[in-house]
């Protein structure tokens, strides 16, 4: 006993002695952690494959719940291989079977041609099997294929007729679509008290565009007494989701007095946040306002003074007045000349200022490569608008600038994450062709649905068309995901070459 415990005691002696490897180390307690978390992921991955060995079987038995269920892990690779035939092929059993949902997934695979082949006619006899069934988003999209005549012969009737009932289930597109068919009279008989009703549901809803429109009926006094108060109180609502036409109202509600106290410094900042997404008017209104308050010539000469005193703002701000000949003689050539002045200081605005005046040719010579060059200083500082221009120069190619998708949906999905619209609507476009990105129908759908609730009602359409493909379950949590967006800061670098 005694030698044997020597004998213990010297080999721990030894291995204590022998010092670690140079590189060794023990792992962290988050790297403990996550090795943890991972294999409780990798446990749960291992028994959803075993359930959905036992849902197969049930399927092939003919169960037609179980069909369905295998037709959405089919459709997007839950324990399974993802496979679009066979989710079609489920998909197709379980709606023969009566399964509601299963009918309506199948009608958009149909009309997407995707697993099985593409078939409008076939896509509107399921929507139809779908909506008689009860459901609302299924009563939407056949609503949808009577109002574009897409698989059935156009009826504007039969649309309002499904729109109104996936309505009163509360589809807020549906809402949105009925509101304006009630306002024209098309396939119903024209009544704007309906159609403001379904309006203020949608808006209720959050659809920042029924906001905007529910605002304008009251400060237009459409069908309802004007109310420029309740006016501002709708467009505050849309506003504050980024809505630039309902910031620019509010800002003229503010600058004007109008339902609610004057402000012109209110007025300035919605002016500004509607302008920085290129709302036109707004940018308009934003100077003329700074320059109405202390008069434009004179306005204009103290801001030469401050420009000439090395002021970067003040420069910027007297080149946008020599470009629009605003309290000066317009002079675009004296324009660009403070923007350029601007810029060298690093201002960010003036540098997409003098980025923008490369590409049109206003008081400067027309060059991409000098276009192309000051858009990359002012994506370096973060501005949305330049990371754009690169990512476009990229999807279309340029003199000396060799096309490059993937570098396109590089920087298009940065300046979409950042909250630009522009870009959120390219990036839609991408993910729908698969260009440069993965071909992916709920993501284009997620950035357009993004762009239409900050206020991009001409995306609506094209929104509306998408969802229409994608399959229930991928629908409902898309809408989830788009509620819950927000834009964020980037802290990561942008690969600027």
């Amino acid at each position: 006993m005694i030698k044997w415990l020597f004998s213990f005691l010297l080999i721990c002696a030894f291995l204590a002695a022998v010092p670690e490897p140079a590189d060794a180390r023990r792992p962290t307690r988050q790297e403990l952690q996550e090795q943890e978390d991972q294999a409780v992921k990798d446990s749960l991955a291992e028994k959803n494959r075993e359930r959905a060995v036992l849902m197969e079987a049930a399927a092939e038995k003919g169960n037609a719940k179980a069909q369905a269920d295998m037709g959405r892990r089919y459709s997007v690779g839950d324990g399974v291989d993802q496979d679009d035939e066979r989710a079609a092929y489920w998909y197709l059993q379980a709606a023969e079977g009566g399964i509601v949902s299963a009918q309506h997934n199948i009608a958009v695979l149909f009309d997407m041609g995707k697993g099985i082949p593409k078939s409008a006619k076939e896509a509107a006899k399921w929507f139809l099997k779908a909506a008689e069934g009860g459901l609302g988003i299924a009563q939407y999209n056949i609503g949808d294929c009577y109002k574009r005549g897409h698989g059935v012969e156009k009826s504007m009737a039969e649309a309002a007729k499904w729109f109104e009932k996936a309505a009163e289930q509360g589809e807020i597109d549906a809402q949105y679509n009925l509101a304006v068919l009630y306002e024209k009279g098309d396939g119903v008989e024209k009544n704007m008290d309906k159609a403001l009703k379904l309006y203020v549901q949608a808006a209720e809803q959050g659809l920042p565009f029924a906001q905007f429109t529910v605002g304008k009926f009251y400060e237009d006094g459409v069908e309802v007494q004007k109310n420029d108060e309740k006016a501002a109180i709708w467009y505050g609502k849309a506003a504050k989701q980024g809505f630039p036409n309902a910031q620019f109202r509010l800002g003229k509600l503010y600058a004007e007095g109008n339902g609610v106290q004057q402000d012109y410094e209110e007025a300035g900042n919605l002016y500004r946040d509607a302008a920085q997404q290129g709302h036109a008017e707004a940018r308009e209104e934003l100077v003329k306002l700074r320059t109405f308050l202390q008069g434009y010539e004179t306005k204009a000469a103290e801001i030469r003074k401050k420009a000439e005193g090395g002021d970067v703002e003040a420069q910027l701000e007297l080149g946008y007045l020599y470009l629009r000949g605003q309290g000066v003689k317009a002079n675009p050539k004296e324009a660009f000349s403070w923007f350029m002045k601007a810029a060298e200081a690093d201002l960010v605005d003036a540098q997409y200022a003098v980025a923008t005046a490369y590409e049109t040719g206003k008081g400067v010579d027309e060059s991409f490569a000098k276009a192309l060059e000051w858009h990359k200083k002012a994506a370096q500082q973060g501005d949305s608008r330049s990371v754009v221009a690169i990512g476009r120069a990229y999807a279309l190619g340029g003199p000396g600038f060799s096309r490059d998708m993937e570098k396109a949906a590089t920087f298009y999905q940065w300046a979409a994450e950042q909250g630009n619209s522009v870009a959120q609507y390219e990036l839609a476009l991408l993910y729908y062709n698969g260009s440069g990105v993965r071909k992916d129908f709920a993501q284009s759908y997620f950035w357009l649905a993004v762009a239409v609730r900050a206020g991009y009602g001409g995306y609506l359409r094209s929104r509306d068309i998408l969802a229409a493909k994608l399959p229930v379950d991928v629908l409902v949590e898309m809408r989830k995901q788009v509620e819950e967006w927000r834009p964020v800061v980037h802290k990561r670098p942008l690969p600027i070459e």
